[in-house]
């Protein structure tokens, strides 16, 4: 299934797409509790799935009390509808829906697709923007700096239902057609979903038409569609809808406009399945180089990796973090639950830690909040009631405001009956945000509308977009109310899919038995797997002292202030590290020199130099931790990674120093593949490896070698 929100004015729908109910009827009650778990409460659920599952829904699931009780997992203020659709594309309403007239079904269906497309090319990186300085040549010859890569709208195959469902909707009968012209080989399994799903729609009768490619402009004029020959032409995507323009004045009396469709463009008309919004402009006088679409995929011709030099300009955001107050206390958590009970997240904080410096700042930025930011006639404030750090700053404002504090479950079945009074929504500390959106929902649904201050002490947003993103759909209010959000503290942290090193790490060893042979490393992996206490200081691995934390000095480049380097708390050198490299990659736009975020055709990676320029233990650790692996691929360049190699080779001559306190760790991370070196490098650093002195390896050296041996020896 697929699933996205679309956004009507002050409501929310959820529309859950199926491509089969048929085949997974078990799973289906699951599946479903697993999406609206993903969702903050919506208005509307709209359910649409094929008109050959009809009987599937009404015979089994609506009699399925597991599938129902999923289904209404929001309560009853959340309304349920779902349709079915036909080989025509239209939409069949199920239960209570049978009133709905014709016009009314259809906008509904338009709509679907038209929020349904946009968010799958929006999810699959549809549109590719070339790097400041470069623009695209197209098929066309038009020079732009974004292309539309149509063939990455459907990448499963729900997503190929889906968008099969949305090019039967837009003609007439495709049934009557038994030829179909395609711009490229590129959309070939968008067209086999069409078929398939019109075969399983039509009872299962054969209907197998031809597909042709005609190669984009290339081939254009090589194709000569027969007279009286009934054929579609689906072109995959285009700027101006030129290609549309051209097919049908070449091919005229052969073809009619409504037999013409572009999935995917720039530029709106009626024979446009979707349309996007660009957000550049043609060819500027800025575009020193271009980049040819070549072949029948319209791949790209590529560059070089370019590597990005860490610098004092990436650390700017990290002004907005009392690191100066915190440096040395335990308020940085690394590999640790937000709440007991909950996954372990790569960064958190850790209230109950707070110096006293912190704490007084706190207290005078929540002052000057009641006296000019939040109305006297503020009625509620909503917040988590189990929370003890925020009982004193409701006690402050209770002072002053006549006020009702409602916890953050209670908002749905609270009565605001439309009140107009001010809600302050609290939580000392913020993440991704999903909370306070939830809450802002819980809201309006509730019938509260008056103005909403969002306030927290403590922001960890996860990248400059997501901020964006976030703030968007929490300040907006309905009629264009403008809500209020603020933060004391934030800073940028990474937003990662893949697993943190930590994850991967206690994976590895539960693969490996090699660290069996080691105590420390033992305990190091109960450590990992018992995640309520975090890495208590142990974000790498100390090669020469495992008890040890890593070795860190005085001269960090990104803290302007004067610290105690032995008192320092290594988690908050990793909380830096971490925004320092995401505050790297978010400056793609503005300074792509030196920006840590990949192109299409460029990859980014992380230099190896930034290991002797930050050449403390604890500094190299977390440089590799907090990488993307993406940024630690070497493979494809000899000369980085001999680069890198030759750094491994410096430490290897001092493991029993302080300045080699970082092999194994990084050692590590090579056999975790976060760190991908070339076939050639590895060889060379097998050597190395063997020609340390045994007398100079402890036995947890010895066993992160063995599995390094095993992880990473190539014959």
């Amino acid at each position: 299934m697929i699933h996205f929100e679309i956004f009507n004015s002050s409501n929310v729908n959820l529309i859950i797409f199926f491509s089969s109910l048929k085949n997974d009827t078990e799973n289906l009650p699951g599946n479903i509790e697993a999406v609206l778990e993903k969702y903050h409460r919506p208005d509307k659920i709209v359910l649409i799935f094929p008109d050959c599952d009809r009987d599937t829904y009404n015979l089994e699931l609506l009699k399925s009390k597991e599938f129902i009780n999923n289904l209404n997992r929001y309560g009853p203020s959340v309304n349920i509808e779902a349709f079915s659709f036909n080989k025509l594309g239209e939409f069949l309403p199920i239960g209570d829906l049978n009133e709905s007239s014709e016009i009314e079904l259809i906008n509904i269906r338009n709509n679907i697709v038209e929020h349904g497309l946009s968010y799958l090319a929006e999810k699959n990186s549809v549109i590719e923007k070339s790097p400041p300085g470069s623009a695209f040549i197209k098929p066309s010859q038009d020079k732009k700096t974004e292309f539309i890569a149509t063939h990455r709208l459907a990448q499963t195959d729900t997503e190929c239902c889906f968008v099969a469902f949305c090019i039967i909707s837009k003609f007439k009968n495709i049934l009557d057609y038994q030829k179909i012209y395609i711009d490229t080989s590129a959309i070939s399994h968008i067209i086999l979903s069409v078929i398939n799903l019109l075969n399983r729609l039509n009872d299962n009768t054969d209907y197998f038409p031809t597909f042709e490619s005609y190669h984009s402009y290339s081939g254009l004029d090589c194709i000569t569609p027969k007279f009286g020959q009934k054929f579609l032409v689906i072109i995959s995507a285009s700027s101006s809808n030129n290609m549309a323009s051209k097919i049908e004045k070449l091919w005229a009396g052969k073809v009619n406009s409504n037999e013409i469709l572009t999935l995917l463009s720039f530029k709106i008309a009626e024979n446009v399945l979707c349309h996007l919004n660009s957000k550049s402009s043609s060819q500027t006088a800025t575009v020193e180089r271009f980049v040819k679409r070549v072949d029948e995929y319209f791949t790209i011709e590529n560059s070089k990796p370019k590597t990005i030099l860490i610098k004092k300009i990436h650390g700017k955001e990290i002004r907005n973090w009392p690191f100066k107050s915190l440096y040395n206390s335990h308020s940085h958590s690394c590999n640790k639950p937000k709440k007991p009970g909950l996954v372990e997240s790569e960064v958190s904080l850790n209230l109950t830690e707070l110096s006293d410096g912190v704490l007084e700042n706190i207290d005078e930025w929540w002052s000057e909040l009641i006296d000019w930011h939040i109305p006297i006639t503020t009625k509620y404030i909503i917040t988590d009631k189990t929370d003890p750090f925020t009982t004193k700053y409701i006690e402050k404002i209770e002072k002053k405001i006549n006020i009702k504090v409602i916890d953050f479950n209670e908002i749905i079945d609270s009565r605001f009956n439309n009140t107009k009074k001010a809600a302050l929504i609290l939580l000392p500390a913020l993440g991704s945000g999903d909370q306070f959106i939830s809450a802002n929902r819980d809201l309006r649904l509730a019938g509260h509308d008056g103005i909403r201050i969002f306030v927290t002490f403590f922001h960890l947003y996860r990248s400059k977009s997501s901020l964006e993103i976030f703030k968007k759909s929490l300040l907006f209010g309905p009629e264009f109310a403008k809500y209020k959000f603020f933060a004391k503290f934030s800073l940028n942290v990474p937003s990662r899919i893949e697993k943190s090193s930590w994850e991967l790490e206690k994976s590895l060893y539960e693969k490996e038995a090699s660290y069996q042979d080691s105590d420390e490393l033992q305990r190091r992996y109960e450590q990992l797997s018992s995640v309520q206490n975090g890495v208590l200081g142990k974000v790498g691995i100390n090669g020469r002292d495992f008890k040890k934390n890593l070795s860190f000095t005085r001269h960090f480049a990104f803290w302007d202030f004067k610290y105690d380097a032995n008192e320092v708390a290594p988690e908050a050198v990793y909380f830096t590290v971490s925004s320092v490299l995401q505050s790297a990659r978010d400056d793609f736009e503005n300074d792509f020199e030196n920006s840590l975020e990949s192109s299409p055709h460029q990859q980014a990676l992380l230099s190896p130099e930034n290991f002797v320029r930050f050449n403390d233990p604890l500094l190299q650790s977390c440089l590799w931790r907090a990488a993307k692996s993406s940024e630690l691929d070497y493979s494809s360049d000899e000369n980085l990674s001999d680069d890198f190699v030759s750094i491994l080779e410096r430490l290897s001559r001092a493991i029993d120093k302080e300045r080699g306190e970082a092999f194994s760790d990084l050692l590590l991370g090579i056999a975790l593949r976060k760190i991908t070196l070339s076939v050639k490098a590895l060889k060379r650093l097998e050597k190395i490896i063997e020609e340390i002195s045994h007398d100079k390896m402890s036995r947890e050296i010895q066993a992160i070698l063995k599995i390094f041996k095993i992880e990473c020896t190539h014959s």
